[in-house]
């Protein structure tokens, strides 16, 4: 993109990074996870894989690549997937801090879909080795 005065890169190559777990301990769990930034746009991907010996409390929290622009209370960020044993559960991801994301639970309540259920140990699901969550998300850089 050309922007009057110069060339301004669009998308710039998706770069690993290894988010800090807040609320999920043991053993670590697999991770990968990948960021690119553009025109101070970022775009995450976040699969967490579960193994023997990790566990997951409330509200468990993954840190960001970069800072988002502070936020004036929870916002929406993106895309959230709970998966056990063939099972996929929507979810979504709130940008808690301008450093950290926690997922939450979509729930349906009569035509209201209620967005601020935590994810916890026992939900959406008894979690065990070879569960997985995976997030795609963006948000503005600080």
């Amino acid at each position: 993109l050309h922007n009057g005065s110069g060339w301004q890169l669009m998308h710039r190559p998706p770069q690993a990074y290894t988010p800090t777990l807040s609320n999920i301990s043991g053993t670590a769990p697999t991770l990968v996870a990948r960021y690119s930034i553009a025109s101070g746009a970022v775009r995450t991907s976040i699969a967490m894989t579960l193994v023997s010996g990790s566990t997951v409390g409330v509200a468990p929290g993954f840190s960001l690549p970069v800072p988002a622009r502070t936020p004036t209370g929870y916002q929406m960020l993106g895309q959230a997937l709970f998966r056990k044993s063939g099972q996929w559960i929507d979810g979504g991801l709130l940008l808690a801090a301008a450093t950290r994301v926690e997922p939450v639970l979509k729930l349906v309540s009569g035509a209201v879909i209620n967005m601020s259920t935590n994810v916890n140990g026992a939900s959406p699901f008894a979690w065990a080795s070879g569960d997985s969550m995976t997030f795609e998300f963006s948000y503005e850089a600080a």
